[in-house]
């Protein structure tokens, strides 16, 4: 019988790699940080919908202010002369400063 050579590649095996470690379940770390992430976008959301609500107002005023003056250049009157359009100015200025007290 011939003695096994120590140094000759014949008497290796192949190498058996483990299964590739799974996506799920994630570590707890990542499920903290989804979490967070949803408290983040629900006060986003939330502070969002207040300040819109908040400034109804000021969007509701400037727009029938900027109607009243495509109206006032479409007839070429000026706001000044004309009582009624400085009558309805007042009434919007006067209307967004309640609204702002009452808010």
């Amino acid at each position: 019988m011939k003695s096994a050579d120590p140094a000759s590649l014949q008497g290796l095996n192949d190498i058996v790699l483990p299964e590739s470690a799974g996506w799920w379940p994630l570590a707890s770390g990542w499920y903290f940080l989804l979490g967070l992430l949803l408290v983040f976008l629900t006060w986003f959301i939330y502070t969002s919908i207040k300040h819109r609500i908040k400034n109804r107002y000021r969007r509701t005023a400037l727009n029938q202010l900027q109607l009243m003056t495509q109206e006032i250049n479409k007839t070429g009157a000026m706001p000044c002369l004309d009582l009624v359009t400085l009558e309805e100015y007042l009434s919007a200025l006067g209307e967004m400063n309640i609204t702002y007290q009452v808010i």
